[in-house]
């Protein structure tokens, strides 16, 4: 008897020790008493940083000013993911005394001072900012994009000066309207009539003319709150069918002439015209297997014009096709190319011999103006093995 009762009692402890050393007791729990949480409830935890294409600093690239006169610079971030937010940081600013910079408004303003220009002279500085986004619970991580405005600064007045043009310059759709936004100093002028604007076309071997396409007549200038200086707007028309805009990277001068026929130097703007957009086409839409067998078929969705973001929103149903997979690499929709790879499963007997539609659905789109859904059809022919 006692031999009984001392082998139950080393059972028991045997069974406790066993339990003890068990290193996770929820091993085998559901994530939500694990976690306290549905599983769907989960963020998926992106571990590759948003594309560049996805994080959009909006700044002109050069400015123009002189010493005792207040500069302004207008700086605006966009962000195209949803849910991700964003914060502008200038990241040297201690460079630019006396200088102040509203990150909600992004308005960066300065007046340089003979002391911080180099030895007294005319002087160039680089202000250089940045965005960082803001994942909240997108699951995406932090991602930075940064950027440099050059900044030239005058000693003295000698002649006009374009400070800035500022525009949308790299999303222009052919057959579309744009305003740029200029600012200009002529402290010998009081009117806008007393100074005149010209455009021409660099001369730095950029193909292509665009000059023509901008209208500078009858520009209704402004007077601003400090003596001479003026904004207005001047528009880029590309709605000329006779002008050769399409895909292509062009450049134009700014300069302003005063009253009395002195000239600015000339501001360079760059800009980039691309096509409208257009639906997107397949690289096959016919694709023949034979009954009881499968295989590996290769397609592409793309952009006929080059300019937009494909993305396969939404994937045929394979039902008649049992076994069968699609899997694309869209890249979040920044290429304008997307590639599938479809294995067709000819195998189960349900299928039978005839044609099977899949209905693809894709989206082109420019950021962030415009969208092209269209659905394309690819036909699998099943045949019969003779």
């Amino acid at each position: 008897m006692k031999a009984i009762k001392l082998i139950a009692v080393v059972s028991m402890f045997a069974a406790l020790s066993a339990c003890n050393t068990k290193q996770d007791p929820l091993a085998d729990a559901s994530d939500a008493i694990k976690n306290g949480v549905p599983p769907s409830t989960k963020p998926v935890q992106n571990e590759e940083p948003l594309s560049k294409v996805a994080l959009q600093i909006d700044s002109p690239l050069l400015v123009n000013g002189r010493v005792g006169s207040l500069t302004e610079i207008k700086i605006q971030g966009r962000v195209l993911i949803p849910g991700v937010g964003f914060k502008l940081q200038i990241e040297n600013m201690a460079q630019f005394p006396g200088a102040t910079f509203d990150p909600v408004t992004g308005l960066f303003r300065w007046t340089p001072s003979k002391e911080a220009l180099p030895n007294g002279l005319d002087g160039q500085f680089e202000l250089n900012i940045a965005l960082v986004t803001v994942p909240g619970n997108t699951g995406y991580p932090v991602s930075v994009e940064k950027k440099t405005i050059t900044l030239n600064i005058f000693r003295n007045y000698t002649k006009p000066m374009i400070t800035s043009v500022v525009g949308n310059s790299s999303n222009m759709i052919v057959g579309g309207r744009y305003d740029f936004a200029v600012m200009l100093e002529d402290f010998d002028s009081s009117l806008p009539s007393d100074f005149s604007l010209f455009f021409k076309d660099c001369s730095n071997g950029t193909v292509g003319r665009i000059s023509q396409a901008v209208s500078y007549q009858n520009i209704n200038f402004i007077k601003d709150t400090q003596p001479g200086k003026f904004r207005g707007f001047v528009t880029m028309n590309l709605t000329d069918t006779r002008l050769a805009f399409n895909n292509r990277n062009f450049c134009f001068t700014v300069t302003a002439v005063s009253k009395y026929y002195v000239s600015s130097n000339p501001y360079q703007v760059d800009v980039v015209v691309k096509n409208p957009l257009q639906a997107a086409k397949t690289t096959r839409s016919i694709i023949d297997v034979k009954k009881g067998t499968s295989g590996e078929y290769n397609i592409s969705f793309f952009d006929p014009g080059q300019v937009g973001a494909i993305k396969v929103s939404k994937m045929p149903d394979l039902t008649a096709l049992p076994g069968s997979t699609i899997t694309c690499d869209n890249n979040f929709g920044y290429t304008a190319i997307v590639d599938c790879k479809l294995v067709i499963d000819a195998t189960s007997p349900t299928v039978l011999p005839g044609k099977v539609d899949l209905t693809f659905t894709t989206q082109n789109t420019l950021y962030p103006q415009d969208t092209v859904e269209s659905n394309l059809v690819i036909s699998v022919n099943v045949k019969e093995i003779l």
